[in-house]
């Protein structure tokens, strides 16, 4: 009969394997820990580098509007000092977007182009306060479009203090005019052009829209009667001129059966 005979492990190699159980698990559990903090790190760092996107993209809408607006106000309004105030926006919203991602070429580009506008601005001349009329309705709609945003920014810009009380007032009422006039003189032009192509019903019906816009603005135009005046006499002037050469072609019939 064979005796099988089992090693007894000593009390110091007990303690030893222990030691190694307890490490191994201590190991276990900073690998999940650290496992952990890196994808709460991972999952922060993604988490601001989609906010810093979101910012951009915002900024950038923004940046495009008032663009769009200086644009429009160039052509429409050309008041250097209402120009500067977006110019200036524009380069400091530049200089922020600059500032989140100092790498992007975009806003770097940005930055200068911004900057340059002022000169655009300086060189308008004597083209300041000379605004363009003008060409077709939607180019109407758009001046009229802006001209309104232009405003809700100037109450905004009075509202926070940035600028004064009078020198809002003075954008406003300006916009507000040329808003109305420029609407007024792109009608009589296009009544002037149906005219010269003998489209009389269609320069009477443009002539009369001017007319009616100056009758119902309450808007506070120095010369009002008188170009309200004009404007009837653009219209009578139409039916005049039709009726004269009525009146010679009749006349000339008449002449011409006498003879016979």
């Amino acid at each position: 009969m064979t005796v099988v005979i089992r090693p007894q492990y000593t009390v110091q190699e007990r303690f030893r394997v222990s030691l190694f159980a307890v490490l191994f698990m201590l190991l276990m559990i900073a690998l999940i820990v650290g496992g952990l903090y890196m994808s709460r790190v991972a999952t922060q760092r993604e988490q601001e580098a989609l906010a810093i996107k979101a910012r951009l993209r915002q900024l950038r809408a923004q940046q495009t509007q008032y663009e769009e607006l200086f644009s429009t106000l160039m052509i429409y309004d050309r008041d250097p000092d209402l120009l500067y105030l977006i110019q200036q926006n524009l380069a400091e919203e530049s200089e922020n977007l600059l500032a989140i991602d100092p790498t992007n070429q975009d806003s770097q580009r940005d930055v200068a182009y911004y900057q340059s506008l002022a000169e655009d601005i300086g060189s308008l001349g004597d083209k300041a306060h000379q605004p363009e009329i003008p060409s077709s309705d939607r180019q109407i709609n758009l001046m009229k479009r802006h001209f309104g945003r232009a405003m809700k920014w100037v109450r905004t810009l009075n509202a926070r203090g940035l600028i004064s009380e009078i020198d809002s007032h003075e954008h406003l009422a300006r916009l507000n005019r040329n808003s109305l006039m420029l609407e007024v003189e792109a009608y009589k032009r296009q009544g002037l052009e149906a005219r010269d192509q003998n489209d009389l019903s269609a320069a009477s019906s443009f002539y009369k829209h001017a007319k009616d816009l100056l009758i119902h603005s309450d808007i506070q135009i120095n010369d009002k009667s008188q170009q309200i005046k004009k404007i009837s006499r653009l219209i009578s002037g139409l039916y005049d001129s039709t009726m004269g050469e009525d009146t010679s072609a009749a006349s000339d019939s008449q002449s011409a059966s006498t003879r016979d």
